[in-house]
């Protein structure tokens, strides 16, 4: 039998489109605020903003009536037609976002108009309204939102911690601060202030407020403009590279959003000094006719649509290129704070002690290699006797059997015992060794080596093996955002195991004092945030697992592999070395192969040399 929803159903339903956790709330009343061309906007939340969401802007207000038409659903004084939806140029439009917040929680609104002489209290509980009144208050707006789902114990029961979901709004409220710095926000969690800018319209001071010094020291200015299409910001060198596209934010017509095809613009244009597996700090601002792109494809706005995509790429990959090669460098940011000298401090005492405790400044302790390493673990592999008879056989024989000896012949030029006559013919495209071996020709991979040596060393951490570590001669202060200190707390003692020295340096502040030392090579100090990085974009599921310290060392190794680097002929016979020791030395720990080889029989007839 079919039932018509009551309204309390109905609103229920609705509010799960909308109102997914607390950022949900606080990006729909923010966007209001701004909307309602507030230059001031105070957001407070308390557990996560399960038990309290404040949001307080200096706004133009609502009359009596407009407070009233706010909470109905599909009421919004954004659009009147269809039609607008195309030219859409404000941050909210939908009209049923207060409904959806007031049927899942306590809300409370107070508000006044400019030229009102009081204000008026409007209070809503569940969706069912219990107060109407006059009060004294300031122009703007404040909306209250208490026990957020409290009516709803299903959709709260699949929220995570408050931790983690304060940590979801503090990266919408920090995007909220670059898209708009003639904003001037306050951000208050849990009674303590992270953020206050000013509002200066500088979008160079809220990169520093947001991410800190370092990132607008090392930042390059973007101006580009190509007919109605302009592109503005701030994108990074490759020093401050970082493990994931976190750091890649653009906005169109000052709405953030996530596309693939500014995303690859972004990355085309940096990609000649970019290392492999890393990608740049960006803070980019698409202004565009709102005719040409479609804000509305996806209900959270998060996603959009242009006319011309390719277009679109194109244009962020010529801003960034010009931005990168032009010769005027941004001026440095000079400040000295309390914690620059804490540093200086801590850089002193560690030199010292570095200077008294090593007869080097950079010695470390070295693990012993085993006695039985010999100089025949060094060179080249003895060609085996059978592919010598192979080749005294006639042609037709060689054919039969020279699949039967392959896996053979690859054990016999990884055997220890034999590793005396392989031949280094050198190294291409600065990445493959290209190796001769009796009548075989072989290609090693350094990095899929280099990678699977230093996967089993951390392996061998993991089992309690300490991993040798070299003390930095200056320690590296990084600055974490909320969600990367928290990810920090987690797994800091997992880290340590791994051969990093980083402590609390205070205020979601970290310094890394040490490095591991692997393979005669200490990683560099930007290795750590690059390993790091990767860490917190895995965070969620690498706890879950029962060997999350095997996905560590997995991230770790990754973050250390350096694309395009030269070994010398002794570096290579090195890692030869430490890849015989493993018990599998054909495969990188993702399964790919450290080596393939081709026999002189199978080149020979590539050559038509053998028909």
């Amino acid at each position: 039998m079919i039932h018509l929803l009551s309204q309390d159903t109905i609103n229920k339903i609705a509010a799960g489109e909308v109102v997914e956790r607390p950022i949900s709330v606080i990006k729909e009343l923010v966007e209001n605020a701004i909307d309602a061309k507030a230059t001031a906007i105070t957001i407070e939340i308390e557990e996560g903003g399960l038990k309290l969401i404040r949001v307080t802007d200096n706004g133009i207000g609502m009359s009596p009536d407009e407070i009233k038409n706010a909470f109905l659903r599909h009421a919004t004084s954004k659009i009147e037609e269809a039609s607008d939806l195309m030219t859409i140029n404000t941050l909210g439009f939908r009209g049923e976002a207060l409904a959806s917040i007031a049927a899942v929680s306590i809300i409370e609104c107070m508000t006044k108009t400019k030229n009102a002489i009081t204000g008026i209290r409007y209070s809503i509980e569940g969706g069912l309204s219990k107060a109407f009144e006059d009060i004294g208050c300031p122009k703007g707006t404040t909306f209250v939102i208490k026990e957020l789902f409290y009516n709803v114990p299903a959709r709260k029961k699949f929220l995570k911690s408050d931790k983690t979901e304060g940590n979801y709004i503090t990266d919408l409220v920090n995007k909220m601060v670059l898209s708009h710095p003639g904003v001037s926000f306050k951000y208050i969690s849990n009674g303590k202030v992270k953020l206050h800018t000013s509002g200066n319209f500088s979008i160079k001071d809220c990169i520093y407020q947001v991410f800190g010094k370092e990132y607008v020291k090392h930042s390059k200015e973007v101006k580009y403009k190509n007919g109605n299409i302009s592109i503005t910001g701030f994108v990074g060198s490759p020093v401050i590279s970082r493990g994931n596209r976190q750091y890649e934010i653009y906005y169109v017509n000052n709405r953030y959003i996530k596309s693939k095809w500014i995303q690859k613009g972004i990355e085309d244009g940096v990609k000649d000094g970019m290392m492999i597996n890393q990608f740049p700090f960006a803070v980019l601002f698409l202004e565009m006719p709102f005719d040409l792109v479609d804000v509305n494809v996806h209900p959270n706005k998060m996603e959009v649509r242009f006319d011309h995509e390719e277009d679109i790429r194109k244009y962020f990959k010529e801003a960034v290129t010009s931005a990168l090669n032009h010769n005027e460098p941004i001026v440095e940011v000079k400040l000295t704070d309390k914690k620059d000298k804490e540093l200086e401090k801590i850089i002193t005492r560690e030199r010292q002690k570095i200077l008294k405790d090593a007869p080097e400044p950079f010695e470390v302790k070295r693990i012993e290699k085993s006695v039985n390493k010999t100089e025949n673990n060094i060179s080249v592999l003895e060609h085996n006797v059978e592919s010598k008879q192979l080749e005294s056989e006639q042609p037709e024989v060689k054919q039969l059997e020279v699949r039967n000896i392959e896996v053979r012949n690859m054990n016999k030029f990884l055997d220890k015992q034999k590793i005396k006559k392989h031949h280094v013919i050198g190294q291409a495209f600065k990445t493959y060794w290209i190796v001769q071996y009796a009548n075989e020709l072989y290609i090693i991979d350094q990095h899929a080596a280099h990678e699977k040596v230093l996967y089993e060393a951390w392996i061998n951490a993991v089992k309690d093996i300490s991993i040798p570590s070299q003390v930095l001669l200056e320690p590296v202060v990084h600055e974490l955002s909320d969600k990367e200190y928290h990810v920090y707390d987690i797994f800091k003692e997992d880290i340590s195991k791994l051969g990093f020295d980083v402590e609390n340096f205070g205020d979601n502040t970290i310094i890394v004092k040490s490095v591991p030392y692997l393979l005669n090579t200490p990683m560099h100090d930007l290795d750590f945030i690059h390993f790091f990085d990767q860490l917190v974009e895995g965070e969620t599921s690498i706890k879950q697992e029962n060997q999350y310290l095997h996905k560590l060392a997995s991230i770790a190794c990754k973050a250390a592999i350096k694309g395009n680097h030269k070994l010398s002929e002794i570096e290579y016979k090195y890692l030869i070395e430490q890849l015989l020791d493993l018990e599998d030395p054909y495969h990188c720990p993702h399964g790919r192969p450290t080596m393939i080889r081709m026999s002189k029989y199978e080149l020979e007839k590539k050559f038509k040399r053998i028909v």
